[in-house]
């Protein structure tokens, strides 16, 4: 979930630790958008990011058997409303 006060640090400095570090997925949520950027490691550089709204079903790469399911989620948490 990224914070507007945190959220240039996430996107730059620690997106670029998690790369050198080698973690294969990186989800970022923009609760206010209500969107999903996801990095998949890739010959060890995140290429262009997939961007997604938070709605359907989203399969989690790296756990062939996880999946995320947004509407259920959304009954979870309150997310932020759209800007």
């Amino acid at each position: 979930m990224l914070s507007p006060t945190t959220a240039a640090h996430d996107q730059t400095r620690k997106l670029a630790a998690y790369e050198r570090a080698g973690v294969p997925e990186v989800w970022l949520i923009h609760p206010g958008d209500r969107t999903l950027t996801r990095y998949r490691l890739a010959e060890g550089r995140y290429g262009r990011p997939e961007i997604q709204e938070l709605e359907g079903v989203t399969p989690v790469a790296i756990l062939p058997d996880i999946q995320i399911d947004w509407s259920k989620v959304h009954q979870r948490l309150e997310i932020l409303p759209s800007a």
